[in-house]
């Protein structure tokens, strides 16, 4: 059930995944990777609360599991549990410190946050871990801060 409801998330039918995904869980309960994908058809479908719960099992059952991390703090995000989600992205870039993705998406937390410092400090350190990224991810942030920061940024970058 497991291979089949890959198959289906691969085609984009969450509701056919976890379908297969739940079946599986019935006689694998303790699979991680299972678990984490039962989370991630959640969150294309929306259930966010659930998908933090399916997160939770599979962090319990393999807490090295990086990307998982990553994924479950994106969700805390969304539902606007910042801290959490910042403690998250932490142990993933602490599993994996060679990984831009966590400390871009620190970036985004702290600033939703109000903590410009440490978005600078974490925007640093994920422009020299992916320096590729920058200019995309900088469009991005642009759209988090207040109006008069865009301003200010845009005043501040001409020679």
């Amino acid at each position: 059930y497991f291979g089949r409801g890959t198959c289906y998330d691969a085609v984009d039918n969450p509701v056919a995944a976890l379908a297969d995904y739940d079946t599986a869980l019935r006689f694998q309960s303790a699979y991680a990777e299972l678990w984490y994908a039962r989370a991630e058809a959640l969150v294309k479908l929306g259930i966010y609360q659930e998908a933090i719960q399916s997160y939770e099992t599979a962090l319990n059952l393999d807490p090295q599991n990086a990307a998982c991390w990553y994924d479950y703090a994106t969700v805390l995000v969304t539902t606007r549990r910042y801290a959490e989600a910042s403690e998250a992205l932490h142990r993933a870039k602490a599993l994996n410190p060679q990984w831009a993705d966590p400390y871009y998406a620190l970036v985004k937390v702290y600033l939703l946050c109000g903590n410009v410092g440490a978005a600078c400090d974490a925007l640093q350190s994920a422009i020299a871990l992916d320096p590729l990224r920058k200019d995309a991810f900088e469009a991005e942030l642009l759209a988090l801060l207040p109006e008069q920061s865009i301003v200010h940024r845009r005043s501040s970058d001409q020679p």
